[in-house]
Formats: C-alpha cells, structure tokens, sequence
C-alpha cells in the first residue's frame, strides 16, 4: 500500500506472542515468559533463537544421561560377619544422614529467602529458581527419610522377635509373674525377719537386717532398671 507522495510507510515490528516462540523453538510458553522478563527479544524467532544460544548454554543440546556421565563406582564390600545388629546401626545412621541433609537444605532455603526480600529484578528471580530447586530436592530427600525410617522400625522390629525367640526377651507378663513366684516370697520372708526374734534385743538387731537387705535388693533393681534403660537409649528421667 502507497502512501501520501508516492511514499511507502514503514513497516512496524509486530512482537510474536509467547506461543508463536515457544512453538517455533519446541520450548514452553512459561519458559519463554521468564526469558523475556531476562531480556529475551520477541520481535523475531531468530532474535529470540540468537537470545537463546548466547545467553542458555545448554538450549539446544541433547543432555547426557547420568550414568554416561559418572562412571558406577565400585561397590564397598562390607564385613562378611556383619550381624543384623550391625545392619540396624547402619540404617539407624543411614536415616541422620537424611534427616541432617534435610536440615541444612531448609536452612539454606531460608537463607535464600531472607536475600530475596532484599533484592529484585534478575537477582530476585534467580533466587527464586534456587529456591525452587531446593524445595524439590527437598520433597526427595523427604521421600527417602521416610524410606529410611520404615526400614529402621523393620530392622528393629526383627531384632525384637529374633532376641524373643532366642529367649533373651520376656513380656511383661512374664516378669510380672517371675517377681509374684519368686522375688515376692523373698522379700515377704525378709520382712518378717524380726517377728522370729525371742525378745525386743534380738528383734531391734533382725529389725535393722531385713531393712539392709531390702535397701540392697532396691538399689540392685535400681541398677538394673538403669542399665537397661540406658542399653536401649532411653533416659530414667
């Protein structure tokens, strides 16, 4: 179309929508949203394919797979005498591992927030990405805890059974009925002492002796309450 004198007008640069890019480049029309917030042109395929290669290094290029990229290790052979209480421990450590990976992922997140109030513009958006790729990384090491957990409670759980079937464990009930047949006679004996006495001399002097022996048998069932509590990690409080 002429214009006025014969003259054509300029032709203007119509900027591509975000689908049109996205469709020419086989990309998302979210990804092109955030390249033109970095400064990606939309005036053109070619600007926006040229914006690409210099400022994405990897646009473009067909990634390695994980295992192409880092050889497989080795494995670690591990003791052939390695007993299951052993195994239990290597989980039980296998899980704080997890848990303080965890932690300092969180921390590093809050970290990164605290500097993303602080700033904006590209800054800001990087940090947010950061942010992002931590929360995911988190929800995967969550994953494993848990994971992780459930076969420390198995593991424990088969030593309960294995250490029960071996005899090394009673119930409740059992010791409760070991302490009324043999340990409650004693003590009902010992108490009794100072009636067998043939006057208050002889029953003063009983008296005192079946105290001692009590305050003995107290102080033994102390300690050993004590040291199982403590064999099993739990505090006596």
């Amino acid at each position: 179309m002429t214009g006025p004198n014969g003259v054509n007008p300029p032709l203007v640069s119509v900027p591509l929508s975000n689908a049109q890019i996205a469709r020419e480049l086989g990309i998302s029309g979210q990804t092109i949203g955030v390249w033109k917030r970095e400064g990606c042109p939309t005036s053109s395929v070619g600007a926006a394919l040229e914006w690409a290669r210099d400022n994405r290094p990897h646009f473009g290029k067909r990634q390695a797979a994980s295992q192409e990229e880092i050889p497989r290790p080795l494995p670690v052979v591990l003791p052939p005498d390695e007993s299951v209480y052993d195994v239990v421990a290597r989980l039980r450590e296998n899980e704080r591992a997890i848990a303080g990976e965890v932690a300092s992922w969180l921390n590093l997140s809050a970290k990164l927030a605290e500097d993303r109030g602080k700033t904006g513009g590209k800054e800001a958006l990087e940090l947010d990405r950061k942010i992002s790729v931590i929360g995911h990384r988190v929800a995967v090491l969550r994953k494993e805890q848990r994971a992780a957990v459930q076969a420390l409670l198995d593991g424990e759980s088969a030593i309960i059974k294995l250490e029960k079937a071996r005899g090394a464990l009673i119930t409740l009930d059992g010791a409760k009925e070991l302490v009324s047949s043999a340990v409650l006679p004693i003590i009902i004996a010992i108490r009794r002492m100072p009636e067998t006495g043939e006057n208050e001399r002889e029953k003063s002097r009983l008296l005192a002796l079946s105290e001692a022996l009590l305050a003995t048998a107290r102080e033994a069932c102390r300690e050993f309450v004590q040291g199982k509590l403590a064999a099993a990690g739990v505090s006596a409080g």
